[in-house]
């Protein structure tokens, strides 16, 4: 399945023309969740955002914090595995705290 914003799919002239986000857009890490979704900590909303797994790569922000910079470039998910333990209990809780760095 091919992604609109994704470099890898779309090639390097894409990834490379004028305008695109992805240029500014930051690389996060992803961990993979089953086979088919991808979940990110947004330290802006302080959540777990949800993502289709198709590939890694440029995704529109989940983030509904107004003041967020997602919203304006989005983020590049970088596979960092598969979620631990860890990970799927906070995702779990009603206040997540996210991941320990």
């Amino acid at each position: 399945m091919e992604h609109l914003n994704d470099a890898h799919a779309l090639g390097d002239d894409y990834a490379n023309a004028p305008g695109t986000v992805q240029g500014d857009a930051p690389i996060l890490p992803a961990y993979r969740v089953g086979s088919d979704t991808y979940v990110i900590w947004c330290t802006h909303c302080r959540r777990w955002h949800r993502h289709g797994a198709a590939m890694a790569g440029h995704r529109v922000a989940h983030c509904t914090t107004p003041r967020s910079p997602y919203s304006a470039t989005g983020y590049v998910l970088e596979d960092a595995g598969p979620a631990t333990d860890a990970i799927l209990a906070d995702m779990r809780r009603r206040k997540p705290r996210g991941v320990a760095r």
